[in-house]
């Protein structure tokens, strides 16, 4: 998991607890809301926040946030997921159409949907 720094306000973080987002301290501990806890429902593992709302916090980085020069091995798929292929994703354009690009003998090629192969479905 790689964690990448939040910039955000005090009420910006408790927002973004009450709205599901979890975050993390830069050891990895993790921050949430949880709304069906007794007292105070902002979490630090599982202890109550306190003083951890001044610190820096971090969040788990997408996959296709930082995607290497080389690519990522990715399952994509058109409509229905169970077409999908493998291949090399390179970008990730935000547009609705279709945001996963790939290059195939030197021509691109796009898909509306991907998801990272996992290490077992690339070994086994």
């Amino acid at each position: 998991m790689k964690l990448i720094p939040v910039e955000m306000t005090i009420k910006e973080k408790i927002q973004h607890l009450m709205d599901g987002e979890v975050f993390y301290t830069k050891r990895g501990s993790k921050i949430f809301y949880d709304e069906n806890s007794s007292g105070n429902p902002f979490r630090f593992q599982d202890t109550i926040l306190n003083h951890t709302f001044a610190s820096q916090w971090y969040k788990e980085q997408a996959w296709d946030e930082s995607i290497p020069e080389k690519g990522i091995p990715c399952w994509v798929w058109n409509d229905n997921e169970s077409e999908r292929q493998l291949r090399l994703i390179v970008e990730v354009r935000r547009n609705p159409d279709c945001m996963f690009k790939f290059l195939e003998d030197s021509r691109e090629v796009r898909w509306p949907n991907a998801r990272p192969a996992t290490k077992n479905e690339l070994f086994n």
